[in-house]
């Protein structure tokens, strides 16, 4: 509802606005605490500011929204019309690798590798990917991966590149 969870917005957005956050990945709250209304909200803001990279929503029941598979070919698909400089980037990444590519490769090979190919001042303003409910992904061991690639690989791209994401919580072990 308007004029709700106004604070943890305002967080998320002076995370967003800041010119070197601490955290490359946002992270707030307990299950039914809103999260998913949150991420949908600041998807909303982030592409009305040009910011929105890419976004994937998690749901459990949709074949094409619960597979880990598609994670980071869909986000690489958004990278690349988000940005033409990505695009070239991206498009290389996947001809040279193309056919049926574990997750890992496509994580790699799909989006980290080509976006370190860019130079630091080839984006002006920061690149948000919204991922909600990393837990309802169908295949835990898939959304693991995800998470570990995210965690270990994001720090290799060379400009402002946060990932906004909501809480995920494996064998009760909570990954920020």
């Amino acid at each position: 509802m308007k004029g709700t969870r106004i604070s943890i917005l305002q967080k998320v957005q002076d995370w967003m606005s800041s010119d070197s956050p601490k955290e490359l990945v946002f992270w707030r709250g307990p299950a039914g605490a809103g999260k998913s209304t949150i991420a949908q909200t600041v998807a909303e803001e982030c592409s009305r500011r040009k910011w929105l990279g890419a976004s994937f929503f998690f749901t459990h029941g949709n074949a094409e929204c619960s597979d880990p598979n598609l994670f980071f070919t869909t986000i690489a698909y958004q990278l690349a019309n988000f940005n033409p400089q990505f695009r070239k980037h991206i498009v290389d990444g996947i001809r040279e690798h193309s056919g049926s590519a574990s997750i890992r490769a496509q994580c790699l090979k799909y989006i980290i590798q080509p976006l370190c190919k860019l130079s630091k001042g080839c984006v002006q303003h920061p690149v948000i990917v919204v991922v909600d409910a990393l837990d309802e992904c169908s295949e835990k061991a898939g959304s693991s991966l995800i998470l570990e690639l995210l965690a270990a690989e994001i720090v290799n791209i060379p400009f402002s590149f946060n990932l906004a994401r909501n809480q995920f919580v494996h064998n009760g072990t909570s990954w920020f």
